[in-house]
């Protein structure tokens, strides 16, 4: 697990630009309905991307496509 923190957010407005232009919402919106739907062995770690939302930083992306990544190689896996 990856340790997240409000420091990870961008502080400068060229880096909040650059953060607003990645789906992070969207993104995580995927994540909430692949928890509830299917998955709920990440619903934490979906939690804390969550809190990030509003303000997400480059480490929080990358938090994301993890997950991404996670459910693509266990979507043939049954619980």
């Amino acid at each position: 697990m990856v340790k997240l923190s409000a420091e990870d957010s961008p502080t400068s407005d060229d880096e909040k630009v650059d953060m607003a232009k990645l789906p992070y919402a969207s993104a995580f919106g995927s994540l909430i309905y692949a928890t509830v739907a299917t998955c709920p062995d990440i619903a934490f770690e979906v939690g804390v991307v969550g809190m990030y939302v509003e303000n997400p930083g480059k480490k929080h992306w990358k938090a994301v496509k993890r997950y991404m990544r996670y459910l693509k190689g266990t979507k043939d896996l049954c619980i």
